[in-house]
Parts: structure tokens; C-alpha cells; sequence
């Protein structure tokens, strides 16, 4: 059997997550940006993996792990995602929603996605599934990278929604969103998304290697890469790559969020009142500057100049915890 859900938009975009979000929610008739959807997900974070088990064994990234799901909760529109305890099961409940006419948001790990052509583990890639070829044992992918939706083999799709490679396991995940009556107005939406992007960055959960804490924790650590991964070189290109490549628009995604602010600043004037966009504007300069540092430690394979990025981490994790004060102080 052959189905394509009828009415679905392949459009791409700059990060898969808000890219496939802003088209599943344009396929429901509310269309917004994808740096509103980014910003109205809180999408803004950190988070330090020091002791990852594969390589390069130490890495961080530059965005919360449910931005999907709050993003919903922000327009209150459920996000009644499952976990399948299996990849056969996955694939049934994900190929049952499509024919039946719903585009489906899966997570993969794309070093299992035939068409990247890659063995770097990255774990939590959102794309939508939007069609079936069960003769020729293919899912059609709307992929925020790519230009075209791409065909990909049930096979190699079953195992990367089954990758258990940390920081965020893909369990087989899937979800329809659909929502079920008005959504929340965009004045309400933007003051509580931009309480809890802060609240995520101040205060994250106990224990976790998360926020502006994570930041510190990781300048305090990177001096010592070389002891803690003998890919420390890697490690650092991957670092250059998560603030300023892979999807994040530049600025380990804050050149994205400040055009949300900037936007959003018609809706909730307290956001334009404080200069906030131009302030996040800042602050993604300096991660830029992170990674040119980062680049040169890994294409030099000098250890050398981690210090020097220690001390530029730090003085960042300054200027973010003056920003989400900030914020919170609006709201």
C-alpha cells in the first residue's frame, strides 16, 4: 500500500524540532514562524554531558529536550506523545496515525538515517513521517535539512527511533498534534513560555548538568578534556558544530530565539520595552566566539587553548544568568 497524507507541506527550515512543528501546526491551520515556535517552546537551553558513551564522550547542546511539548503546552494544545516498547511497534502505531491521515512527529538518532551518510551518534533529530510505501518498504520524511521530503527505509527508520544513545533515548516515540479546540492567545503564550524558558536556565532540576549551572560546570571542566576523552580534539569540533552548525541557526541558537523576541515583542511590549532581542543578540556573539575558539582547538589538536575557552564559558554563563533575570523579572 502507498499513502501520503494529503495537505501536508514539506517545508524546510533551520532546526528540526521548531522547522517540524512549525509544519505540522501549519498543516492544522495556524500558522506561525519557525522562531516563534522556537521561542513559544522555551527553546533556549544548555546541557552538559560530561561522561557520553559514545564518541566524542563529552559533549554539550544549546537547546531544552522538550521544546516540542512545550511549545504545545504554551498554545494549550496536547502533545500526547507514546513510547513503544519496541521498533516494530513503533513503526505500526506511527504507519496506523498516517493512515488515518495524520502527519507524525518521531525522534531518530540520524547516524541510523540512510540518507546522512554519517556514524556521529545525535540523538533526538525530529522529523515527521508523512508517508508509507509498504511494497517498496519505505517512510516518506519531511527532515527540516533537507530540501526535498526523503524517502528512507522502514529498516533503517525502526532503528533510529530505537537508538538508546544518551542524552535522550529515542524509545520509539510519536505523537499526532492536533488540537482540540482555541488555541492559547499569543499575548498569554509569550510571557508564560519566557517564565519557564527562564526558570530552565536559573533553575534547573537538582543533580542535572543543566542551565547556567551546566555552563559553569562545564568551564570548570574543559581544561581537562584531554584527561576525561582522548577525542578531546573531536570533542571540540562537535562543540564548534552544536553552536554554530547542526541546525541551531548560529549562535548555539540564539541568534533564532532573539528574532522569536524580536517578533514577539508586538504581542507583549514588555519584550521591546527592555531591548531584549538586541540583548540575545549579544549573547549569541559570544557563543560565536566560543566556537572560533573551539574550531581552532580542533583543527590545531592543542589542547592549549582550552583555558582560554574555560574563561570565555564562564564570562558567558555571566551574560545569560544577567539575561534570564531579566527576563523573569518581566513576567
Amino acid at each position: 500500500m502507498r499513502y501520503t497524507v494529503p495537505g501536508y507541506l514539506h517545508r524546510p527550515g533551520i532546526h528540526c524540532g521548531s522547522a517540524a512543528m512549525r509544519n505540522l501546526l501549519a498543516f492544522r491551520g495556524i500558522d506561525f514562524s519557525e522562531s516563534m515556535c522556537f521561542g513559544l517552546g522555551s527553546g533556549a537551553g544548555f546541557l552538559y554531558v560530561p561522561e557520553l558513551p559514545v564518541s566524542p564522550f563529552v559533549a554539550f547542546h544549546g537547546r531544552i529536550m522538550e521544546m516540542e511539548r512545550e511549545l504545545c503546552d504554551a498554545l494549550a494544545i496536547p502533545f500526547p506523545e507514546h513510547v513503544e516498547e519496541d521498533g516494530e511497534a513503533g513503526w505500526e502505531r506511527a504507519r496506523e496515525a498516517i493512515l488515518c491521515g495524520h502527519p507524525v512527529l518521531i525522534s531518530t538518532d540520524l547516524a541510523y538515517l540512510d540518507y546522512f551518510e554519517t556514524r556521529t551518534h545525535f540523538a533526538g533529530h525530529r522529523v515527521v513521517v508523512f508517508g508509507v510505501d509498504d511494497e517498496a518498504g519505505h517512510a516518506l520524511l519531511s527532515d527540516s535539512e533537507r530540501e526535498d521530503p526523503q524517502k528512507v527505509s522502514v529498516t533503517s527508520l525502526k532503528r533510529a527511533r530505537s537508538s538508546s544513545v544518551p542524552p535522550y533515548p529515542m524509545e520509539n516515540r510519536w505523537c499526532v498534534v492536533k488540537p482540540e479546540g482555541e488555541i492559547r492567545p499569543i499575548p498569554e503564550a509569550v510571557p508564560l513560555s519566557l517564565g519557564k524558558n527562564a526558570r530552565e536556565m536559573l533553575d534547573p532540576p537538582g543533580g542535572s548538568f543543566a542551565g547556567i549551572s551546566g555552563m559553569r560546570r562545564m568551564a570548570e571542566e574543559i581544561s581537562r578534556w584531554p584527561a576525561m576523552t582522548e577525542e578531546f580534539a573531536f570533542a571540540a569540533r562537535f562543540g564548534y558544530q552544536v553552536i554554530e552548525k547542526r541546525g541551531t541557526g548560529g549562535g548555539f541558537f540564539r541568534r533564532m530565539y532573539a528574532r522569536y523576541l524580536e517578533e514577539a515583542s508586538a504581542c507583549f511590549p514588555p519584550l521591546a520595552g527592555a531591548g531584549l532581542a538586541v540583548k540575545m543578540i549579544a549573547v549569541a556573539e559570544g557563543w560565536t566566539e566560543i566556537a572560533g575558539r573551539l574550531k581552532e582547538v580542533s583543527e590545531g589538536n592543542d589542547a592549549a587553548g582550552l583555558p582560554g575557552v574555560a574563561d570565555l564559558v564562564l564570562r558567558q554563563a555571566d551574560r545569560e544568568e544577567a539575561f534570564w533575570r531579566e527576563a523573569a523579572s518581566l513576567v
